[in-house]
């Protein structure tokens, strides 16, 4: 003779014998970098770049608004005899300079490097941070 099991009782006991099986189960191993394409290198010391001292007239060919090519405008501006860089939201960087085109962010660890036009001013100019490239072009 057959038995019959009401289909609740089924429902139930199959989802805790489910359950039971799962909890025992030991978790999947975690996936690595490799998995993915691309293998993550361990984060740069942080190195302090020696600084120089640029005159206002160096200093001033580098103030203006620059085109983010994927983002923002940002601001360098001069105060105090300093530079200084601003993105909309985002707080004011200092620039110190290592030559006469070059620049370290200490705050960000990145360096600037500006490409100045043959009238000696500006055009734009490339950041190089911990975790990507950006370029920018002078906007005005």
């Amino acid at each position: 003779m057959r038995s019959s099991i009401p289909p609740l009782g089924f429902l139930v006991g199959s989802v805790l014998l489910s359950a039971t099986w799962l909890a025992l189960q030991p978790p999947p191993p975690a996936p690595s970098a490799a998995a993915f394409g691309t293998a993550r290198s361990a984060p740069r010391p942080r190195v302090e770049r020696k600084t120089i001292e640029l005159g206002p007239e160096i200093l001033r060919r580098y103030v203006g608004s620059y085109r983010l090519d994927a983002g923002p405008d940002v601001a360098i501006e001069l105060d105090g005899g300093r530079l200084f860089a601003q993105a909309e939201g985002t707080p004011r960087y200092e620039l110190r300079a290592t030559t006469e085109t070059e620049f370290y962010l200490p705050e960000l660890d990145a360096d600037l490097e500006f490409d100045v036009d043959a009238a000696g001013r500006a055009a734009g100019f490339e950041a190089r941070l911990p975790t990507a490239t950006l370029t920018a072009k002078r906007a005005r």
